[in-house]
């Protein structure tokens, strides 16, 4: 999926395609039955390598945290959808 998704930078519509692939996920996650406590517990770890990794600084944390917060959210709105239909 990431490498699918890192394909679609820069290409007309790619922003679009990667929305449609982060939605995908959490329809996948969701059937899956995944709890959001999973992402939430994965997404430290992510950021945790990445700063490592990439020795990322104060802005370059800021800026993946804040990715990160846009990327969760179209999976989290997916994996309430049932709660949502049902309500």
């Amino acid at each position: 999926m990431f490498s699918v998704a890192i394909d679609c930078l820069g290409k007309q519509g790619g922003s679009d395609e990667i929305v449609k692939l982060l939605n995908e996920m959490g329809k996948n996650h969701r059937r899956r039955g995944i709890p959001k406590k999973a992402f939430v517990e994965i997404r430290q770890t992510i950021l945790e390598i990445l700063s490592e990794i990439c020795k990322l600084d104060d802005e370059g944390k800021e800026a993946w945290n804040n990715f990160m917060d846009t990327i969760y959210h179209i999976i989290f709105t997916n994996l309430d959808e049932k709660k949502l239909q049902g309500a």
